[in-house]
């Protein structure tokens, strides 16, 4: 093997990275906002929420608050659960996306009935506000066990 092993996220002076990191967890949300959106003030929003597989970003302008979320589900749907348990204390968000490790008829080729989760999932995202277009799921894809996903 040539060159030195990479540790941790890429960096670039173009792009702020929002990470949250506290010690003994696993980082599984990051994002990169252009330092173009500056004058937005980008802040990540812990009193928003506060999971580990939940990054939420706000942007200021004008007065108004404009929240964009980071989602990781693990195999346990942990962070599907807590955002569904704590739905009514959310503010409105503009976008969400992430890797959601659910199957679904709506994003999925599946044809074996709606998961528990998925329904959850969608239903949460329609109470704070947002719908279909607005939310993105990255489908689960597994490779070979030296490639990421």
């Amino acid at each position: 093997m040539e060159g030195d092993e990479v540790i941790g996220a890429p960096k670039h002076p173009d792009w702020l990275q929002m990470v949250r990191i506290k010690e003994g967890e696993v980082l599984r949300v990051i994002a990169y906002v252009s330092t173009r959106l500056s004058r937005y003030h980008p802040a990540m929003r812990r009193d928003i929420i506060d999971h580990c597989d939940i990054l939420v970003l706000s942007l200021f302008s004008r007065g108004e608050v404009l929240n964009l979320m980071n989602v990781y589900s693990d195999d346990q749907h942990k962070a599907i659960e807590h955002l569904a348990a704590h739905v009514h204390s959310l503010l409105p968000f503009i976008y969400m996306a992430g890797d959601f490790n659910r199957v679904s008829t709506t994003w999925d080729d599946y044809e074996h009935g709606e998961l528990s989760t998925a329904i959850s999932l969608q239903d949460t995202a329609s109470q704070i506000g947002l719908d279909g277009a607005q939310w993105l799921i990255y489908k689960h894809v597994r490779y070979a066990a030296w490639v990421l996903s």
